[in-house]
């Protein structure tokens, strides 16, 4: 099970990200995060990966997918780094820059 919470700041828009990262549920957060960019284009996105107890290599190309596009991937914890330095090696595989593990371009 899959939970996705839309923390509104005033530049930033948090998706806070809780449980299993695996289909269907993957699909159902890029729907939330483009329903996020379409609703407010000038604003940051975040998805906090703190919460995220396992996810699959297409949860993972999807966050990759998503960084490349703008999102910055935060999060604690060895397993949301691991997850988050393997987005950014899954970005610089498609020629845009990685992520660190607090979700900054290298």
């Amino acid at each position: 099970m899959l939970k996705v919470t839309i923390v509104n700041d005033e530049e930033v828009i948090r998706l806070v990200v809780e449980g299993r990262l695996v289909e269907p549920e993957t699909s159902e957060l890029l729907h939330t995060w483009l329903r996020a960019r379409a609703a407010d284009p000038r604003a940051s996105i975040e998805v906090d990966l703190s919460g995220v107890t396992y996810a699959d290599r297409a949860a993972t190309e999807s966050l990759a997918t998503m960084n490349r596009q703008g999102a910055r991937l935060i999060g604690t914890g060895v397993m949301t780094r691991a997850l988050i330095d393997q987005a950014g090696r899954v970005c610089a595989n498609h020629r845009a820059g990685p992520v660190d593990q607090q979700g900054r371009s290298k």
